[in-house]
């Protein structure tokens, strides 16, 4: 009797073991799900202003404060400025401000905003066309953070500027 227990027991302990080897019937096996593919976005339309180191118009960004004006001018040491910027503390209003005669339009474009804004002569700045406005403006902070330059147009030739720290340090002193 012992032995057929024991005959048993190797019989059942090696068809567990020889079941515990095969995988469940192929029937029952789904095959692997794959997710959905991604929607594809292009990205959003850059703004205008290409500017490499060929078309960068010359100069350096210089910045100088009276009590009454704050302005940071552009342009080469040895000629007047192409370009400035000027803060009238008395009246809390920054001045986009290049040489002309012909008061009209100036386009401004930056990496993430643009605008054409009117002109008119300004008579504190002789021989000047500007733009005015409000210090807060969400424009100027485009053109302060502006990844590397900005473009301005007007009836002269279209200057591609640097976006450096003089510029940004008017809107401040305008902000105080």
């Amino acid at each position: 009797m012992r032995r057929i227990l024991l005959a048993g027991l190797i019989t059942a302990t090696s068809a567990g073991m020889l079941s515990s080897c095969v995988g469940p019937p192929a029937s029952s096996v789904a095959p692997p799900r794959l997710p959905a593919p991604l929607p594809t976005t292009s990205p959003p339309p850059s703004l205008p202003v290409r500017a490499d180191d060929r078309t960068v118009t010359p100069g350096s960004w210089r910045y100088s404060a009276s009590d009454r004006l704050p302005v940071a001018e552009f342009g080469t040491g040895a000629s007047p400025p192409v370009f400035a910027i000027g803060c009238d503390v008395a009246a809390r209003r920054i001045l986009l401000m290049r040489p002309g005669v012909n008061a009209g339009g100036m386009t401004i474009t930056a990496t993430t905003a643009s605008r054409t804004v009117s002109t008119r002569l300004l008579p504190e700045w002789p021989g000047w066309i500007g733009a005015q406005f409000d210090p807060r403006d969400p424009l100027l902070d485009a053109l302060a953070f502006s990844r590397g330059h900005f473009s301005i147009s007007s009836d002269r030739a279209r200057l591609f500027l640097p976006a450096w720290p003089e510029f940004a340090r008017v809107l401040e002193d305008c902000r105080l």
